[in-house]
């Protein structure tokens, strides 16, 4: 038996975490108390720790964890900063890439029509890139990037699925 450094109490030690003093108990409770905000802050702006900016709210993700419950970082510079690490684009380079195509996929020449899950807003097109070389293309809806995904950006292997449609198209019509 070991005793709770906060509590007092003598329990078993698979009531502690490892070698802590206090019992998970109390300190999943410390924690809580770390993280909880007993207040509501309403916060109509914020600045914007990267670019310094002052938005309303509605421009940075909901946070829980800190007093005003929004992101230090506004949704735009999250935006940028994910597209240049992953594509090594900037978010004023995508907006011009979406302003040539028009908002459409450069494939079906639709517009996106995908809901983001959490959210359930529509999502913006994808940047459709060579997996070999990083190289950024174009942007296409998410159907179309799933299937060039699919298709492992295989011509061959798109043009012999494009045949198999057209055949068993050719058999129902017959």
């Amino acid at each position: 038996m070991i005793r709770c450094s906060i509590c007092g109490n003598l329990k078993a030690p698979d009531q502690f975490y490892g070698k802590r003093k206090e019992c998970k108990h109390c300190y999943n409770t410390k924690r809580k108390k770390v993280y909880r905000v007993d207040y509501p802050v309403s916060v109509t702006e914020k600045e914007c720790m990267t670019c310094r900016c002052i938005k309303p709210a509605a421009e940075f993700y909901p946070k829980p964890t800190v007093i005003d419950g929004l992101d230090g970082i506004c949704k735009d510079c999250k935006t940028n900063a994910r597209l240049l690490r992953v594509y090594g684009i900037t978010l004023d380079t995508y907006n011009e890439m979406w302003l040539e195509q028009g908002g459409v996929c450069k494939i079906c020449g639709e517009s996106e029509t995908a809901v983001h899950p959490k959210t359930g807003a529509i999502k913006g097109l994808a940047v459709d890139h060579n997996h070999a070389t990083g190289r950024v293309r174009f942007l296409c809806c998410s159907m179309c990037n799933l299937a060039l995904g699919n298709f492992r950006d295989n011509p061959d292997l798109m043009r012999k699925g494009a045949d198999y449609i057209d055949m068993c198209n050719e058999m129902e019509e017959a």
